[in-house]
């Protein structure tokens, strides 16, 4: 059988572009997270093409040997996990997990108790959009309106009064503890069912840093993606004397055969989930979320019950206007920063335009991201918050961003080949450019690829060069000012000659890497032209000629990565007794003149990146402008690399 990238490439170009989606985005939504290569191999798996109905040692068709000890294992590592007298890992997803558990207990019609869907509820909890709000009979709970806490007397009341056979407790978007013993008390007051629905919080209960409801509830749900950090998926977990009304709620009252592959990849996550490595990263959520809401506060932005006690929080926009939820997440998506819209307790508008926004650590905790990044990601919120409309601002954040996920990178399964790969690491003066080709080569060369390196000359005079030269004179005709730049261009004709060498190393499937291409040294002279009539005349011979295979024929690069020390720090270099020994130093003294060649640098490659896909920027200094070591420098080139080799 032929691979996804021969058998359906639309489908294989869009899964990597989603990866590269998630490798340079802030993702923030907190019911998402980033699964180990380990879950991801088992629920891609030969396990996906068994048939499975029934329950292990109970199937209805034959060759189910090692599926059931793969669901068996399952269940077992989720008792240990959570303490669970019982276990069923058969639910596909969250929704349906509670479904089968109103099976189990309800009729048609019935009352239950469930948090409401505007103060941080789910949409099974009662929202009369899905099957809980029409076919049972709901009474919503909700939280105070001036705390925006769960208040326990208030629900106890409710209960008393209405005396529901089912009472829910969980979240969705609530920032605080849930009172899962206060619930069960209540629900046995009334004689009713006690649901904890801990599908966000299930990594924080496994850890320890969130209180849990078993063994005392009656039955648990929990997906088990989120902060479990496991495959999409779902089980229930109750007390042994519900076992068999679960079971059969689950098949074959609501489902069918089992998806044992993603079983296999529950299986993995909770054997992950009990290491101790998984407590310390379910710890930091907590500490990196707390970290979070107290830099959002002193920006000025307003949370829902002024902070988080677990993993998410809840940005109230009402200060600023009614239903701006979704134009602002989609102002935050242009900066880099993904989270989600959402309703707010006792919102003025409609679900359908929120007053709120929805944003948690989970995600940026597994790429091990802390404190530190916290404070900076609260902060680039903020910015675009109370200035959503300025572009600038936003795609000088999204930079930022792009250069943050690059120091923290997200685990993804090898989606490509390996083969005939052109990197080009150029830039401004002063980052270590040669430094970093090498360190690259003995990277790639430990990482099992073929290397070959292009090392061009510098000088030289050919009719590459007087093409240049030609095509320039022809956008803006023979200025004297051109002359000097021309000797610049000159030595690119020895590089076209050495084209052909480069597609040879390309046609045998090897990583070629150089720091001295057309491209980046043509954009670093180009910056140098005074009017922007001549600086636009050279992006568009960049853009249009350079890499044209009707045009010069040179091989257009993979990937073209421009290491940039920005204006600002080339002056504090020179200012600096260890400039030359800290990074390589600076060949030339950061007069004014050459801080106004630096920006139109920085400029004439950012220009370049907005229109190439295949451009990245490396600012070689971080957001408060402290200079990048030559380590740090390398694994943010690292990263691009394996980004574009993947």
């Amino acid at each position: 059988m032929a691979d996804l990238k021969e058998d359906d490439p639309v489908i294989s170009y869009l899964i990597k572009q989603e990866f590269k989606r998630q490798s340079e985005t802030l993702n923030m939504i907190p019911s998402e997270n980033t699964t180990s290569n380990a879950v991801m191999e088992a629920c891609g798996s030969v396990l996906m093409n068994k048939y499975a109905e029934g329950y292990p040692g109970k199937r209805y068709y034959q060759g189910n040997k090692f599926v059931d000890s793969v669901e068996t294992i399952a269940i077992d590592r989720a008792k240990a996990l959570f303490s669970a007298e019982h276990v069923n890992v058969q639910p596909y997803s969250g929704s349906p997990a509670n479904l089968a558990v109103f099976l189990a207990f309800l009729k048609p019609g019935d009352t239950f108790m469930g948090l409401d869907l505007a103060c941080g509820g789910h949409l099974t909890h009662g929202s009369p959009v899905n099957f809980s709000g029409s076919i049972y009979r709901v009474v919503s709970y909700g939280v105070d309106k001036s705390s925006g806490l769960i208040d326990m007397d208030a629900v106890r009341q409710i209960a008393l009064r209405e005396k529901p056979k089912l009472i829910i407790s969980g979240l969705t978007a609530y920032p605080r503890q849930i009172d899962f013993l206060g619930f069960q008390k209540i629900a046995e007051e009334v004689g009713a069912i006690h649901l904890a629905d801990i599908s966000h919080i299930a990594g924080l209960v496994a850890a320890g840093v969130h209180p849990s409801p078993l063994p005392f509830t009656d039955v648990v749900t929990t997906t088990t993606h989120k902060t479990l950090r496991g495959p999409r998926g779902a089980m229930i977990m109750c007390k042994e004397k519900y076992a068999k009304q679960i079971d059969r709620a689950v098949f074959p009252g609501m489902q069918g055969g089992p998806h044992e592959n993603t079983i296999a990849g529950k299986a993995v996550a909770f054997q992950e989930a009990l290491r101790i490595e998984f407590k310390t990263y379910v710890k930091q959520i907590v500490k990196n979320a707390k970290v979070l809401a107290e830099t959002l506060k002193a920006e000025g932005i307003k949370l829902v019950t002024d902070g988080t006690d677990n993993h998410l929080m809840l940005i109230d926009l009402t200060p600023m206007g009614i239903g701006l939820g979704k134009p602002m997440a989609e102002a935050l998506e242009e900066a880099g920063i993904c989270l989600n819209a959402n309703s707010i307790p006792y919102d003025p508008s409609t679900p359908f335009k929120p007053s709120g926004l929805r944003l948690g650590t989970p995600m940026l905790t597994t790429r091990g991201m802390g404190e530190q990044e916290m404070q900076q990601i609260g902060k680039w919120i903020a910015y675009v918050v109370k200035d959503s409309e300025n572009k600038s601002l936003k795609e000088e954040i999204k930079l930022a961003v792009r250069n943050l996920c690059l120091r923290f990178p997200i685990e993804g399964m090898d989606l490509g080949d390996k083969k005939g790969k052109l990197i080009v690491i150029d830039g401004t003066d002063g980052t270590g450019k040669a430094t970093q080709l090498n360190l690259l080569k003995q990277r790639l060369e430990r990482e099992g690829y073929k290397v070959a390196t292009a090392d061009f000359p510098q000088y030289g005079k050919n009719v590459f060069a007087d093409s240049v030269g030609a095509y320039l004179r022809s956008e803006f005709g023979n200025a004297a000012q051109l002359n000097p730049y021309l000797s610049s261009f000159a030595y690119a004709g020895d590089r076209w000659k050495a084209s052909g060498e480069i597609r040879e190393a390309l046609n045998k499937g090897q990583v070629v890497i150089t720091n001295r291409y057309t491209s980046a040294n043509m954009g670093h002279q180009g910056s140098k032209f005074d009017s922007s009539l001549e600086r636009e005349a050279f992006l568009n011979w960049l853009r249009k000629v350079e890499f044209s295979e009707d045009g010069f024929g040179i091989p257009k690069p993979d990937c073209t990565i421009i290491l940039h020390l920005n204006p600002e720090m080339a002056r504090r270099l020179v200012d600096m007794k260890s400039a030359r020994e800290y990074i390589g130093g600076l060949k030339r003294d950061a007069h004014e003149a050459d801080l106004v060649h630096q920006r139109r640098t920085a400029e004439t490659f950012k220009e370049i990146a907005k229109s190439d896909s295949s451009w990245r920027v490396i600012e070689c200094a971080d957001f408060s402008g402290n200079v990048l070591t030559p380590e740090t420098i390398h694994e943010l080139v690292w990263n691009e690399v394996k980004a574009v080799l993947n």
